[in-house]
């Protein structure tokens, strides 16, 4: 009976896989149909990017509705489909590639004068990175050859996902969010679209920085450049995925860029069908005075004074009210370098050793990290921002950096890194993400000598005992990467502010963050590393061991069972005992 019933869950795990996959579809090639002119030689050339699960049928309306206005006959029109639903594995980035490709086949063949670039949902995001890219705004690509964004002088946005999609958009959407966290699988296209996404926090920032670019020079030249394209957020008042808030990446340049529509659902608020809008020409002739408006509102754009921001990100079993925290927050104001508003803390709740030892654990705090400076960026483009991180802080931070090229910091400290020792700081330097790094060491540091070399070891890539042994392996801009220490100490060494000892650390950190100069401390650093060096050197091997151990103790328990209904009743029990250890661990 066992045996069968072990059978019955085997075969229902089987169905469950094939199940997923079977409704899981790579992604399918983009179509790029010819434009439909609408009259007889077009100069303006129309190109929507529909929304998830949707194509040229749902914005069918909107083309017969656009037909019949006399102006329309300039117009040509090119529905971009996608064709990405939920399910569909890919990447956001190769669709802008094909969407900018598109663009520039048509442009190319046609003489377009003026573009008019349409986007829903996720498309509104798609259209803002092709645009970017077709303006060498990306800090990770290549010089481009596709000039098109030049002709763009309209963006329209249909409730956009400009912040990113959220985790509680449904009463499933928590569970969703942590299986895909959990599970190995092959990337969705809709993952590069949550909040706080490198896709999105990199695009999200990269706007900023050009616009703000463009903004500036318009005002030293007295604005003899070229005006920035009018760019326009239709937002349904029932929309129940993208907030009216999630617009300030745009408005930091346009001022106010949203447009209401009553009634409007996230999915139908471009649909002018009568079961979709109860006044469909209402709808119509808020979307008519933006297409056909050839002489915009020219507001002045918002004046962003400038400003020193702070990052403050803990370590592990730690929290935002430490006193080392507290302490660096009281001085970084007293300093007058920064205003208390301008000091941003990094809290993610409790975070154990174990925890951190889980890659999908550790990495879930990084769309939170990468999302602050993007809304910071937003609401101030004039901004600059400095950084200290503490442990598995600093770990927040550099794999955001390297997933994140328009990230920008002035002055990093780095306090018991987490990182590769052969981390890769010449692609940050290259990418202009970063002026200067000083970073803290400490001769007895355990949890970095060995946990981290003990996770390196048995093949955690994302994470290292550079806190110990130091960064180096591998290329590095050595002048601008400081080491300072070693400390004699433990993980929290280089933290300690002891008055009665004379020992001030704290001071000379800080110091750094906002000047970049001070690479003092505040007691007598040991030279030379001494045993620490060989123990951590030494925990990858061991680790190696230790694996080669419990494989064969695993064989071994597996032959002394025998029969395979035994075999396959532990498989299954030491599969949900991890399980469920993992999730307990994750969730509390």
């Amino acid at each position: 009976m066992f045996r069968s019933l072990m059978l019955h869950i085997a075969a229902s795990i089987m169905l469950f896989i094939y199940v997923g996959f079977s409704f899981h579809s790579p992604a399918k090639a983009a179509t790029c149909p010819t434009p439909q002119a609408l009259g007889k030689k077009p100069s303006r050339l129309v190109v929507v990017v529909p929304g998830t699960g949707q194509g040229p049928k749902e914005w069918q309306s909107f083309l017969d509705r656009l037909k019949k206005e006399e102006a329309s006959q300039d117009f040509a029109w090119l529905v971009f489909d996608h064709q990405i639903t939920r399910p569909t594995f890919g990447s956001a980035r190769r669709l802008v590639d094909e969407l900018a490709s598109c663009i520039d086949e048509k442009v190319t063949r046609s003489q377009y004068s003026h573009i008019t670039l349409i986007g829903h949902s996720i498309g509104g995001m798609l259209i803002r990175r092709a645009y970017l890219q077709s303006a060498d705004a990306l800090a990770d690509q290549p010089a481009s050859n596709v000039g098109w964004a030049r002709l763009v002088d309209k963006m329209f946005l249909f409730s956009s996902v400009n912040k990113g999609i959220r985790s509680d958009v449904s009463w499933w959407s928590p569970f969703a969010y942590w299986l895909l966290r959990t599970i190995p699988h092959p990337r969705l296209v809709l993952e590069d679209m949550e909040l706080g996404s490198d896709f999105i926090a990199d695009t999200r920032i990269a706007w900023i920085r050009y616009f703000g670019a463009i903004r500036n020079h318009q005002k030293s030249s007295g604005g003899q450049t070229p005006h920035l394209p009018r760019v326009v957020q239709f937002w349904g008042t029932e929309d129940s995925i993208v907030r009216e808030s999630d617009n300030a990446d745009l408005e930091a340049f346009s001022g106010p860029v949203i447009i209401r529509v009553s009634g409007a659902q996230h999915s139908n608020l471009h649909r002018l069908e009568p079961e979709y809008a109860a006044d469909p020409e209402a709808r119509w002739a808020l979307f008519k005075r933006e297409l056909f408006n050839e002489d915009p509102p020219n507001l002045p754009p918002p004046d962003h004074p400038p400003q020193h921001i702070l990052i403050i990100a803990r370590g592990i079993r730690d929290s935002s009210i430490s006193d080392w925290v507290s302490d660096l927050k009281l001085n970084a104001i007293k300093s007058g370098v920064y205003k208390p508003q301008d000091i941003e803390e990094i809290e993610y709740g409790y975070f154990s050793a174990v925890h951190f030892a889980i890659r999908a654990i550790r990495s879930k705090n990084i769309p939170a990290f990468r999302d602050v400076y993007a809304q910071r960026l937003a609401e101030n483009p004039s901004a600059e921002f400095d950084f200290i991180g503490h442990s598995n802080g600093t770990y927040i931070f550099g794999q955001s950096m390297l997933s994140t090229p328009s990230m920008r910091f002035r002055n990093v400290v780095l306090v018991a890194p987490v990182l590769p020792t052969d981390f890769d700081w010449d692609r940050l330097f290259s990418r202009g993400q970063i002026e200067a790094i000083r970073y803290d060491v400490a001769n007895r540091d355990f949890p970095v000598g060995v946990l981290c070399s003990f996770l390196n070891g048995i093949g955690s890539s994302d994470i290292g005992p550079s806190g110990v042994v130091l960064f180096g392996e591998g290329t590095m801009v050595r002048a601008r990467v400081h080491k300072v220490g070693w400390y004699p100490g433990g993980h929290s060494a280089a933290l300690i502010d002891d008055p009665e000892s004379a020992i001030s650390n704290r001071q000379h950190i800080l110091n750094f963050a906002a000047y970049g100069a001070d690479l003092g401390a505040g007691n007598p650093l040991q030279h030379e590393l001494g045993w620490m060096q060989h123990i951590s050197r030494a925990t990858p091997w061991i680790a190696y061991v230790l694996i080669t151990i419990l494989t064969i103790l695993f064989a071994g328990i597996l032959i002394v069972l025998g029969t395979f209904e035994r075999r396959l009743k532990f498989i299954i029990l030491l599969a949900l005992a991890s399980t469920s250890m993992y999730a307990f661990l994750d969730i509390f």
